[in-house]
C-alpha cells in the first residue's frame, strides 16, 4: 500500500490521509458484511471501534461496489468477503 500512495502523490497528484485504504477496507467491510465482529477480528481492532469509527459510513452496496473495482490477479477475480453466518441451533 505505501507504493501506491508513493506513486499516487508523485508530483503532486493527490494527497492521500495515512491508512486510507486501511480505513476503506473496514468501512466498506462492515457495510458489505454487516458483521462487527468478524469485521473487528480482519482489522485488528474491537467491536466497539469498528462500531463507534466505522459502522454505518457505506451502504451494503457502496461496499460491494467497492470491492468490485479490484482488478483481476493472475486471471481470477478477487473474491468479495461474505459475512460468516451462525450455524442455525435448531
Amino acid at each position: 500500500m505505501d507504493r501506491v500512495r508513493d506513486i499516487g502523490t508523485t508530483g503532486g497528484r493527490f494527497k492521500l490521509p495515512l491508512n486510507c485504504f486501511r480505513n476503506g477496507y473496514i468501512s466498506h467491510l462492515v457495510a458489505l458484511s454487516g458483521d462487527i465482529y468478524r469485521t473487528s477480528l480482519e482489522a485488528g481492532n474491537s467491536p466497539g471501534v469498528i462500531r463507534k469509527h466505522y459502522l454505518e459510513l457505506f451502504t451494503a452496496e457502496e461496499g460491494a461496489e467497492w470491492f468490485g473495482n479490484f482488478p483481476e490477479i493472475a486471471g481470477q477475480q478477487q473474491k468479495i468477503p461474505t459475512p460468516i453466518i451462525p450455524a442455525n441451533n435448531a
